[in-house]
């Protein structure tokens, strides 16, 4: 597969699961194995990223779209507002995951589920998109920041026994 490939997204079907939670666990542990003891690690990639956990996720109306190019290079996940905001406003939806293989960073793949996500919230008639970040991942943050997105709250992000400062973002939702 190279990058001068064409991409396509397609929502992902419960035929997906198994393949959704392996491309989780990869691209989590990608972007972010280095920074964890491994049994913290192992525990998160298993209580993250199993089929079991990508069904329950989808049986309470969380939307999975898949980035492919002959196989699977990225996804998001969105749904109802989980973050723990002070206020939680009417109509509020949140990106809940977004990752691409290391590869395809730069590629437009990022944009283009960004622009699904937003699209989607319209659709939704959603007042606000939340997303969670690592407050330690200046180039997300960058990439969050251009499309709109403000920083309003933070909390703690468990993986395994650590927990990391994560960044609470926000950007309005213009009626579609």
């Amino acid at each position: 597969m190279s990058m001068g490939e064409p991409f396509a997204i397609r929502v992902a079907m419960d035929a997906d699961h198994a393949m959704l939670a392996q491309l989780g666990a990869e691209l989590f542990e990608e972007a972010f194995g280095t920074l964890y003891r491994p049994s913290d690690l192992a525990s998160h990639l298993a209580a993250s990223y199993t089929p079991e956990v990508i069904a329950r996720a989808r049986s309470r109306g969380d939307e999975y779209w898949i980035v492919e190019s002959g196989a699977p290079l990225a996804f998001a996940k969105v749904g109802a507002l989980a973050l723990p905001v002070d206020v939680s406003p009417p109509h509020a939806v949140e990106l809940k995951q977004l990752y691409a293989r290391r590869a395809w960073h730069g590629s437009g793949v990022g944009q283009m589920l960004m622009d699904r996500a937003v699209a989607w919230a319209q659709r939704k008639q959603a007042s606000e998109l939340f997303v969670g970040c690592w407050s330690q991942n200046p180039r997300a943050l960058r990439f969050y920041e251009r499309n709109g997105f403000q920083r309003v709250g933070q909390y703690l992000y468990p993986v395994g026994q650590q927990l990391d400062l994560e960044w609470i973002l926000r950007r309005p939702i213009a009626a579609g």
